[in-house]
């Protein structure tokens, strides 16, 4: 095991400040916003191909750049090529654009949604 992935007994003494309020970022601002697609990336997750739709940059957060994203799930076929079906989400997310292809929404302008919270209760950007 490398050095740096053992974990260490220290003692923090009196850098315990104890519960801070820590700085939150609120989507609520961005909805409605204009953005644009930048990009469209393909990943292969535990149930299988999918793809990430990802906006530019809104603002930042600290260090963060924030982005909306969506993500939407592919088929793998029986000879194996990869697909998804003309009724699904992405199907309709094309047609909307006026294209064929997931590549071909790079540069389509969308407007900026948010996600229903989380079981945390977090917001997410998206479209």
């Amino acid at each position: 095991m490398a050095d740096d992935q053992k974990n260490t007994q220290v003692s923090l003494g009196d850098k315990v400040v104890g519960a801070v309020e820590l700085p939150k970022f609120d989507v609520d601002e961005y909805v409605g916003n204009d953005s644009v697609i930048e990009s469209v990336e393909e990943h292969k997750g535990q149930f299988g191909y999918y793809i990430k739709v990802i906006s530019e940059e809104i603002t930042t957060f600290g260090k963060d750049s924030i982005r909306a994203s969506r993500m939407f799930s592919l088929v793998t076929q029986e000879d194996g090529t990869v697909a998804w079906g003309t009724e699904s989400k992405l199907a309709v997310f094309l047609k909307k654009h006026g294209v064929e292809t997931y590549m071909e929404l790079v540069g389509k302008p969308i407007k900026v949604n948010k996600t229903p919270a989380n079981t945390d209760g977090k917001e997410f950007l998206t479209f």
